[in-house]
């Protein structure tokens, strides 16, 4: 610890001090650490001057000063702890000046956790659960902080199965680490009271809000400006962490201030900064002798509205032309709302549909679409607005130079955002291909030349990350080329992690382990009661197991899984009349996103789980939601209808997490699925594409081209293994 930790033990303000004493919190009663800081306090006070400027030492002859104006009772308990305060263990200057300003790392916990007499063997494993922690986040101890919201953060991105140890051993490893965390952040655990100020805060404190004299009814007399004063506490608070005078304050240390309580979890950090500007400012205006300068008032950055015009203030012509379009292109039962939904399985056709390229085929988009386009056509109008144009109707700002001006907008509102959250904007991104596409749409919808289009098309290609070259082909047609499709980033990141065998072990193992507390549940209570009923949480703990195997086995969209039919003349999911045997399933292609009908087949062991779902678990659920006697589906929800596949993911999600361990969501179950099958048969990528239900084998093939690397580099290790161990057989003579 050593390396880690500055040695220097020469600790002698009473800012130091006072820090020590909220440092071994078992080595002193909360009583006597609070009359000890109490008197530190007053010490200060009587000084005039910051605590960190006042030497401990002969703090005990200075607090006899006292003695007059305090009860006996009071004096003594405060001299006595003080006393003892001083006879704490000497503390590196370095780690109390952390601990103070609210920044210890996880060094200084386990250096304080050595130093806990009282904790016993629990110290080592306090340690070990630290350290396995940090090694797991790739850092060392002292370059994580320990405050309570940046390690609960930190923490709550991982789960039982990222240390291999279950779950209520991982609540024990996280309670070890949060109790540590709680002995160094000591600001999460205490309050800066008016008693334990001292110099020139103190001072304009009392100011400010001055001590009442005369309770009237019980209550305290407040000045007019106590208000204000409650409102920058946070930032009396921060400076007296920080040794930083009332006349010192400025824009930089509000700006320090806004970054501390992010740091710290509080809610709207800005707010609250905003409202310590504010109340700065009153101040400065009704309390006499209040510091002078002024704070800028703060604005939160890249959260104004997107539109200078909203859309409910166009003009009156313009929003009856968007009506008539929406009218006519838009309906419940249209296509996909968002192209990516179309872009999964690289259906030409349809995508060709989705972005108004086919003039052969009569269609009309989602009514959920209708946000999105209208989003787009604000921001056109606007730019057109700018431009000085007036605006009678849709079409006539449909123009190349607005689509422009539009994504420059755009782009200018991702920049500004992108700076409030510390983070950079690209120049290309899919949500400006996707607005530059939108905007083609309507311009192609509502007949725009093929000429302007083509120049709308080449300002998207400037935007768009996929975009690679266009290229003449032999009869004069253009043909635009782009990068091979692969699974979004999101969902790579998560396929990914399952390369780690023991979270695909978990992923395996789930469902059979939700089916299993279900079974017991019903055994256990049904012997004390027999009409007893599962609540809706143990419901769609069973329901995320029957889903888990159903994807295992038909690894099929979570619309077709959410609408399974299973009662019936049109049922779909076709359970045996015999044990221990298999089910059909069976999905129209009217009923599939890319019109490919789908088969599938169920083992007896899904079946199982299936059929005590139906038995004990389905009528529960469709008595809560309101179903009609007769609804036929799986998983019903009221009426007739079926429970939204939103729902169905949400609660696979959450279970997938919580019970399992890993981040999962039935669109990335699909991709395991494939996954299981390429790691050990690439050549068998037509598998993948039936199980899927994609249409092309090149969507299937360049989906999951970083699997098909990865196998292949494992059987050229193989390879050369075997390769290396013929050669070292060989005779020395003949290598």
């Amino acid at each position: 610890m050593t390396d880690i930790i500055d040695q220097n033990l020469n600790s002698s303000s009473l800012a130091e001090l006072d820090t020590r004493v909220s440092l071994f919190p078992e080595a002193m009663p909360n009583w006597a650490r609070m009359a000890a800081r109490r008197a530190i306090g007053r010490i200060g006070h009587a000084a005039g001057a910051p605590l960190s400027e006042i030497p401990a030492d002969g703090a005990t002859d200075r607090h006899q000063e006292f003695q007059a104006s305090l009860c006996r009772s009071g004096f003594a308990d405060e001299q006595r702890s003080l006393s003892q305060a001083l006879e704490l263990p000497q503390l590196p200057a370095d780690l109390l000046q952390r601990v103070r300003q609210g920044s210890p790392t996880l060094a200084d916990a386990i250096y304080m956790v050595d130093l806990q007499s009282g904790w016993g063997d629990e110290r080592g494993r306090i340690k070990g659960a630290i350290q396995a922690f940090t090694q797991k986040m790739g850092m060392l101890p002292n370059r994580m902080l320990a405050v309570g919201h940046v390690v609960e953060q930190k923490l709550d991105g991982f789960t039982h199965a990222d240390f291999g140890i279950g779950q209520r051993s991982f609540d024990n490893f996280r309670g070890r680490i949060y109790r540590a965390v709680r002995l160094v952040d000591i600001h999460a655990r205490q309050r800066l009271s008016r008693s334990l100020l001292a110099g020139p805060w103190r001072v304009l404190v009392d100011q400010v809000d001055p001590e009442p004299t005369e309770p009237s009814a019980g209550k305290k007399k407040r000045s007019g400006t106590a208000g204000d004063c409650a409102k920058i506490w946070p930032l009396i608070n921060y400076c007296h962490r920080h040794d930083i005078a009332p006349s010192e304050v400025d824009d930089a240390v509000i700006a320090a201030l806004e970054l501390d309580l992010e740091r710290q979890g509080r809610a709207d950090p800005f707010e609250i900064a905003r409202d310590v500007v504010y109340a700065w400012e009153r101040l400065g205006r009704l309390a006499p002798g209040f510091p002078s300068q002024t704070l800028s008032r703060l604005k939160r950055p890249g959260y104004n509205s997107a539109h200078e015009v909203m859309f409910e203030k166009l003009p009156e012509l313009f929003r009856v032309s968007w009506a008539q379009y929406a009218a006519k292109h838009f309906s419940e039962g249209g296509l996909p709302k968002s192209i990516a939904e179309v872009v999964v399985d690289e259906d030409a056709a349809l995508l060709a549909i989705a972005r108004g390229e086919r003039r052969d085929a009569t269609f009309t988009r989602k009514t959920d679409a209708l946000a999105n386009f209208r989003t787009v056509a604000t921001y056109a109008a606007n730019a057109a607005l700018k431009k000085g144009w007036l605006l009678t109707n849709l079409r006539e700002i449909l123009t190349p130079e607005i689509l422009a001006l539009t994504l420059a907008a755009v782009r200018k509102r991702a920049r500004a955002r992108a700076e409030a959250n510390g983070t950079e904007a690209s120049d290309k991104s899919n949500t400006l291909r996707n607005d530059a596409t939108i905007f083609i749409t309507m311009a192609r919808d509502l007949g725009v030349a093929v000429d302007a289009i083509a120049l709308m098309e080449d300002v998207r290609d400037n935007v768009d990350p996929h975009f690679l070259k266009k290229v003449r082909k032999r009869d004069g047609v253009i043909k635009r080329v782009s990068a091979a499709r692969k699974i979004g980033p999101r969902h790579a990141k998560r396929l990914r992690q399952f390369n780690d065998p023991v979270k695909l072990l978990a992923w395996y193992e789930l469902p059979e382990t939700l089916y299993k507390e279900a079974k017991e549940l019903i055994k256990r209570q049904r012997a004390i009661d027999p009409n007893y009923q599962p609540n809706l949480e143990e419901v769609n703990s069973l329901i995320v197991a029957v889903v888990h195997l159903i994807t295992r086995y038909c690894p099929w969209r979570r619309e077709n899984i959410a609408a399974l039919r299973v009662y019936g003349s049109e049922a779909n999911l076709h359970l045996p009349t015999r044990h221990c045997s298999e089910a059909f399933l069976d999905v129209d292609g009217s009923e599939v996103k890319n019109g490919v009908c789908l088969d599938g087949v169920l083992p007896p062991s899904v079946v199982e789980v299936i059929d005590f779902y139906l038995r004990y678990f389905r009528p529960v659920l469709a008595a809560a939601v309101g179903a009609d006697l007769d609804n036929p589906h799986l998983f019903p929800a009221h009426g007739m209808e079926y429970r939204a596949a939103q729902q169905l993911n949400k609660a696979f999600v959450d279970r997938n997490w919580r019970r399992g361990g890993f981040l999962l969501n039935l669109q990335v179950q699909r991709h395991i699925c494939a996954k299981v099958v390429a790691d050990e048969h690439p050549d068998k990528m037509v598998l993948v594409q039936r199980l899927l239900g994609h249409k092309s084998i090149k969507t299937t093939e360049s989906y999951y081209a970083e699997i098909k690397q990865i196998v292949a580099q494992r059987m050229y290790h193989r390879l050369l293994d075997e390769y290396i161990q013929k050669l070292r057989a060989l005779p020395r003579k003949a290598r």
